[in-house]
């Protein structure tokens, strides 16, 4: 594996977790609209994270997530050319499982230069843990 892989996934389990499921952060949520999803992005070597939130799961805000996370990291002079996007299976990320074109997502991530955007295989949760802990520190903290 590549030493400046970006792990991101979007707060999900089986089924797509929201924010909601902080009863802490519920009560503000529906109070003050604030953002019902995030997006995570860890570098596993680094630990550096970004953070990303939206009102709805969508494969158009997984892509400005992914243009957005792009810009940022050249912008400080990260060399994303050898790096690996890897998310979930999510439609998302995906489009679908039998889709024959690469996803909005994917373009955005292999926009750069010798970057890829690699998927989990199906049911492998494990391979998402480091991103999965950091949402569990943050559920703990709230």
């Amino acid at each position: 594996m590549c030493p400046y892989t970006y792990y991101t996934v979007m707060r999900k389990s089986k089924d797509p977790r929201y924010l909601n499921d902080i009863p802490e952060y519920y009560s503000q949520m529906m109070r003050k609209g604030l953002p019902k999803i995030q997006f995570t992005a860890r570098n596993v070597t680094s630990g550096l994270i970004y953070l990303g939130f939206a009102e709805e799961r969508s494969a158009t805000n997984a892509t400005l997530f992914a243009r957005y996370l792009n810009r940022e990291l050249q912008a400080r002079g990260a060399d994303l050319s050898q790096t690996v996007r890897q998310t979930d299976n999510g439609s998302e990320y995906i489009n679908h499982v039998k889709a024959k074109n690469p996803s909005p997502y994917t373009i955005a991530v292999e926009d750069v230069k010798n970057q890829i955007h690699s998927t989990i295989p199906p049911g492998a949760h494990t391979f998402q843990s480091d991103v999965e802990t950091v949402h569990n520190i943050i559920e703990v903290e709230f």
